[in-house]
């Protein structure tokens, strides 16, 4: 299974160890749609591009 993960900015350390309990506990793969970096981001942006993976069947 393919999960769709995104952040903005101030969220990167969790989104981190989230992908990691997800891919550690459940063996699921984690596509991260988000940034890595401080700078600023908005969320819908990669919020947009999570719901056009799963529209597009890139992840379940």
């Amino acid at each position: 299974m393919k999960i769709g993960i995104g952040n903005d900015h101030v969220a990167v350390e969790y989104k981190n160890v989230i992908k990691e309990y997800i891919e550690a506990k459940y063996g699921y793969e984690v596509i991260d749609y988000g940034t890595d970096s401080s700078e600023r981001f908005n969320y819908p942006v990669s919020g947009e591009a999570v719901a056009n993976a799963v529209v597009n069947g890139e992840v379940d």
